[in-house]
């Protein structure tokens, strides 16, 4: 259901549990499992790289 998005009520019938029961073991298990940040694209980590270089001009220019 997780990775498939399976509806919790469909499920629920068909391993004969109830689909509150299953909610929450479900919600449960993704606040324990936070799916980790996905990678920038290349021309995202670009721009970040050059924002992060403005960044450093700036805070020299003045005096940081």
């Amino acid at each position: 259901m997780i990775e498939t998005g399976r509806p919790i009520t469909k499920t629920a019938h068909e391993v004969e549990i109830n689909k509150g029961l299953l909610g929450k073991g479900v919600n449960q298990w993704k606040r324990l499992n936070l799916e980790p940040e996905k990678a920038l694209s290349p021309v995202k980590r670009a721009r970040v790289a050059d924002m992060n270089g403005g960044i450093r001009k700036l805070q020299t220019a003045n005096g940081e």
